[in-house]
C-alpha cells in the first residue's frame, strides 16, 4: 500500500465554505455558522 503526502492550498471568494470543506474532511463535522477568516489556517490529516 502506497501512502502519499500532499498539501492543498484552496483559494476562493470570502464566505464560499472552503474551511467547512476542510473541517468535514479532516474532522468530520460541519456546521452552517459562518466564520470569515482572513489569516492562512493550516490542518492536518493523519
Amino acid at each position: 500500500m502506497n501512502i502519499y503526502k500532499l498539501k492543498i492550498c484552496m483559494v476562493g471568494e470570502p464566505g464560499v465554505g472552503k474551511t467547512s470543506l476542510i473541517k468535514r474532511y479532516v474532522y468530520g463535522v460541519f456546521s452552517e455558522i459562518i466564520s470569515k477568516r482572513w489569516e492562512p489556517t493550516y490542518t492536518k490529516k493523519r
